[in-house]
């Protein structure tokens, strides 16, 4: 799941360089219109409000026209629909301006609405697959935080929370090369910290644990973490994803 700041747009307005404008839904102006980055700030803590948005078309529904998302800083976009589909703009109106007349939302958005969202704008089945990895290893390593955090190196846990604010930033723009590039780095930190417990597990001897109680992450291995005598030791669950 993720949030998602969209537009339910009832009239639209799109412009060319040849200064021919074409119109769906009422015909509207520019006139009072908002930068598409300022929607954010004008929503403020509203789940819903009322606005006209003047922003560029970055990608388009590639089956029907039935959505197209607007450019936002940082590589980010915004998700437009227009109301009870009551029209549709051209496939090819990516790299036009368009002046938007709706409600602008935020709301919460499902792993399998991108997937969907990323299959109508022709997007490859390896972007998609990458979306939803991107989401399992964001699902996966805030509940090892939740489950570990404690237990993990004070020095390595920074570095596997900045990782994952990456990941988090990089699945939100549906950036693929942002999402290997993260995947890798937050692989990486998780590494060193498990390596780095499972060290500090075995020079600690009997201490590390007490006789017969079970430490998180054992019995997620394949019996290699636990030592002869009864010693045991204190592991992360990791699983690199590639």
């Amino acid at each position: 799941m993720k949030k998602l700041f969209s537009i339910l747009v009832t009239s639209a307005m799109l412009a060319s360089c040849a200064d021919t404008n074409s119109y769906f839904g009422e015909k509207i102006s520019p006139d009072g219109a908002i930068k598409a980055d300022q929607v954010i700030a004008k929503l403020g803590d509203a789940g819903k409000a009322e606005m006209k948005v003047e922003g560029k078309i970055v990608s388009v529904c590639q089956k029907k026209g039935c959505w197209m998302e607007i450019e936002l800083p940082d590589n980010k976009s915004m998700h437009i629909t227009f109301k009870d589909y009551g029209f549709f703009v051209p496939k090819d109106a990516s790299g036009k301006t368009a002046i938007l007349q709706g409600y602008a939302i935020h709301d919460t958005t499902s792993v399998e609405m991108l997937k969907e969202i990323a299959s109508d704008d022709g997007k490859s089945k390896e972007k998609i697959e990458k979306i939803n990895t991107a989401d399992s290893m964001i699902f996966t390593t805030e509940k090892q935080l939740k489950e570990f955090g404690d237990k993990l190196p004070a020095d390595k846990k920074p570095a596997i929370e900045t990782a994952l604010t990456k990941l988090k930033e990089a699945h939100k723009s549906q950036d693929v090369a942002a999402i290997d590039s993260a995947l890798a780095e937050l692989n990486s930190v998780w590494q060193a910290a498990s390596e780095e417990m499972y060290k500090t597990a075995q020079s600690s001897g009997p201490s590390a644990g007490q006789p017969g109680q079970e430490q998180p992450g054992s019995d997620q291995q394949s019996g290699g973490n636990k030592k002869s005598g009864g010693d045991e030791v204190t592991d992360v669950d990791f699983e690199e994803v590639k």
